[in-house]
């Protein structure tokens, strides 16, 4: 009998042992999700999860604007464009791309880079594209395809002029988001 009472005190000793191991465990997984959810938020983690789901790459010189239309650089008009962004990762440009739209498809043939007024990491000022200019391409910091609010102010004001002209951000070499 007394053996009996032994083993069942040994037994309940233990049952405040195993809900103090669940009671850390939680605690430490909620630490863990705090100090993730800071790295998340400060380094703009979710800003480049959202740009790779919603950007398109280049694959064989054409970039797939939705299921039916894409952006196809013809005439070697890409490596003109990559030289520039090369040449600018320190800071945005623009971009005219000029060329026709047939079946929805956007044909570019040439890509003319206006003149900028100013530049840096994330602005750029430029004088207009031609008239004859199918998509206005600027480029974005690393990875950060997402539109900005002016961005958006500057479509409203292009589109009212051709409602046809595509709106383009290129964040990486072969990355581009349509807006």
């Amino acid at each position: 009998m007394q053996d009996e009472e032994l083993h069942e005190e040994t037994y309940l000793e233990d049952e405040p042992s195993r809900w103090k191991k669940f009671f850390t465990l939680a605690v430490a997984i909620f630490l863990i999700l705090m100090v993730l959810s800071y790295f998340w938020m400060s380094y703009g983690l979710d800003e480049i999860i959202l740009s790779l789901i919603e950007s398109e790459t280049l694959e064989e010189d054409v970039v797939k604007i939705n299921d039916t239309s894409g952006l196809i650089f013809q005439k070697g008009t890409y490596p003109v464009l990559l030289e520039t962004y090369l040449q600018n990762q320190d800071k945005e440009f623009k971009a005219c791309l000029i060329g026709e739209i047939s079946l929805g498809n956007y044909e570019v043939t040439e890509v003319f880079i206006p003149e900028m007024i100013e530049q840096s990491f994330n602005r750029v000022v430029s004088k207009s594209c031609p008239e004859n200019t199918i998509a206005e391409l600027h480029s974005q910091p690393y990875r950060r395809c997402i539109e900005s609010e002016q961005d958006i102010k500057t479509k409203e004001i292009v589109r009212k002029m051709n409602p046809r002209r595509l709106m383009v951000v290129m964040c990486e070499k072969e990355r581009f988001n349509f807006y």
